[in-house]
């Protein structure tokens, strides 16, 4: 058992050692200098991009949904006042964060 622990410890003392550097005479520099700037998305595009997404996947999951079902589950839903009330919390704060997200997503 002891002789496993300090194998290990050997490896982890071999790993640890630092390897001597090995200069580029500025090839690392020049690459960089010569790859392009990376674009930056503008506010509305970001939105569109993840309007888009929302869009497709709420076609795809209606398109995954059973239609047929549909009014069975519309007979059996009642509504009452606690469902009623978590609907409009909901909602709520999901204004205030939509409102939240587009004050501050003009200084992200």
């Amino acid at each position: 058992m002891n002789k496993d622990i300090n194998t290990l410890d050997s490896i982890l003392v071999r790993l640890r050692q630092t390897e001597p550097t090995i200069t580029d005479d500025g090839f690392t520099p020049a690459v960089m200098a010569q790859l392009p700037c990376s674009r930056k998305l503008s506010a509305w595009q970001k939105n569109t991009i993840l309007l888009a997404a929302t869009a497709l996947g709420s076609a795809f999951v209606a398109w995954q949904a059973p239609i047929t079902a549909i009014p069975v589950l519309l007979d059996a839903a009642t509504i009452n006042w606690p469902m009623l009330l978590s609907a409009a919390v909901i909602a709520a704060y999901g204004a205030a964060l939509a409102t939240v997200w587009t004050t501050y997503s003009r200084h992200w």
